[in-house]
């Protein structure tokens, strides 16, 4: 589901502090769940209350001042990624009740319209969800897990003309249409998804920014593509200023789209403030936020950050959604100083930052199949090629260079490896305290000078390659 590890990674962290407000009552019962676990309520991805179960038993007092969606998460060891989405209202009591820890498929039942809607949802697709909770607990691949999940989409899909059109069944559709743009082309139901949102949109009043968001998601504007001129927004800063990308273009532009909830965010900031402080005068980052406006305007972490900090009150279907497809976080955007995209990364691992502003004062190449390797130098002569290249990563976390590995030009022809300098070949080797290694390999001479060249590190499907270096 697509907030889950958001949700999971955030609420690890701590709870938000929220102004005193009107409130409601969720109480739940789930006698499977053992003594001592949290239970989390999420509005908006903040973290608004908490109870620790006892006897398979927590009351949570929820504030709210208007009808919204809220999610419970557990928290402790053997605990599942799922939550529990249901819709709550000032002074509205809710139930909650689990004889499972499939928290997906939990019942949650309360007066409100919109919760019956929601529990209409669930009756309908309970049985590809639960199997979709019994796969992932099992620890199958998200190959397996996909089915369920996919046929689950495909039964809410069948119900939509039967539902009422309120905030539930819009936040569903919502979720479908962000869904099947984030599978793709390989999403099987997408022309039933639109005749049904084409269908739900004449009935739906009231809910016009929402439907916009559906019918984007539906149909996406192409994404760019590494070499085009990048897109632009309007970004928001916390004070409601507007800014653009092209006010920092002249230099490199790193965009960094980021959120709360996301953990390897949070995880890359020490390396990025390195990158930022170290590289400032020839790139500038951009830390792209995708959350709800006002909840990214008060958070105190997100106020800490010293590069320039905007929003994307359209969030992950905005800007990010023009760049790239993949809709994972965080996820990099490399601009040259005209505007145009150089890289896209997705994920976070330690190194990674380190590896992209190092490979700016190299030879020209393309790194993104192996974020962690560049290549520092590269020396052509008669009797050889030489690359003089760097690895990135933690001191403790081991890479191999393969005796296998080649240079390979736009013909095809390859040039073996011949020697190396200052590592072993197909042997472990550990970056060091300093958090990397530098080393050097040597090729077969080219038969001709190439404008650009690829090296291959062996022909395994999880092989570093780098692409399109200039000599």
């Amino acid at each position: 589901m697509k907030k889950t590890l958001c949700l999971l990674c955030f609420a690890l962290m701590a709870t938000a502090l929220w102004a005193q407000k009107p409130s409601c009552i969720i109480r739940g019962h789930a006698s499977v769940v053992p003594d001592s676990t949290q239970i989390i309520a999420l509005i908006n991805n903040a973290g608004v209350a908490r109870d620790t179960i006892i006897g398979g038993r927590f009351v949570l007092t929820v504030p709210t001042d208007s009808l919204q969606e809220c999610d419970l998460l557990l928290l402790g060891e053997g605990m599942p990624s799922f939550y529990l989405s249901l819709f709550i209202a000032p002074g509205v009591e809710t139930e909650v009740t689990g004889d499972d820890l499939h928290i997906l498929t939990w019942k949650a039942t309360n007066p409100l319209p919109e919760q019956a809607t929601k529990n209409r949802i669930m009756d309908c697709t309970r049985e590809p969800l639960d199997e979709l909770q019994r796969l992932a607990e099992a620890g199958e691949p998200w190959k397996q897990q996909r089915i369920p999940y996919i046929e689950s989409l495909r039964r809410t899909i069948d119900l939509l003309p039967q539902l009422p059109a309120d905030r539930a069944s819009v936040t569903e559709l919502m979720d479908m249409a962000h869904a099947a743009r984030a599978v793709g082309a390989d999403f099987p139901y997408l022309q039933e998804l639109r005749d049904a949102a084409e269908q739900f949109a004449r009935r739906c009043r009231g809910f016009e920014q929402e439907m916009a968001r559906v019918r984007h998601n539906l149909y996406p504007p192409a994404v760019q593509d590494v070499g085009d001129k990048a897109p632009d927004a309007d970004l928001y800063d916390a004070e409601a200023r507007i800014h653009h990308i092209a006010d920092v273009q002249g230099r490199y532009v790193l965009l960094d789209f980021w959120s709360l909830g996301c953990g390897p965010c949070r995880m890359a900031e020490p390396e990025m403030r390195e990158v930022y402080e170290q590289h400032r005068d020839r790139m500038e980052i951009v830390g792209i936020n995708v959350d709800n406006y006002d909840n990214w305007r008060t958070n105190e972490w997100a106020a800490k950050l010293t590069w320039p900090n905007w929003n994307d009150r359209d969030g992950q279907d905005g800007l990010m959604a023009r760049l790239d497809g993949t809709f994972a976080l965080p996820t990099y955007v490399l601009l040259s100083p005209e505007g145009r995209i150089l890289r896209k990364m997705t994920g976070y691992g330690p190194g990674i930052l380190r590896a992209l502003a190092h490979s700016l004062d190299g030879p020209a190449q393309d790194n993104s199949r192996c974020l962690t390797l560049v290549v520092s130098q590269v020396q052509c002569t008669r009797d050889s090629t030489v690359l003089a290249m760097r690895y990135y990563g933690q001191s403790d976390y081991w890479f191999r260079i393969a005796s296998s590995s080649y240079l390979r030009t736009a013909d095809g022809h390859r040039y073996p490896l011949i020697s190396v300098r200052d590592i072993a070949l197909d042997a472990e080797t550990f970056p060091g305290a300093c958090g990397y290694k530098d080393f050097t390999l040597v090729f077969q001479p080219f038969a001709d000078s190439p404008v650009t060249f690829d090296f291959i590190e062996g022909d395994a499907d999880d092989a570093f390659r780098i692409l399109s270096i200039e000599p």
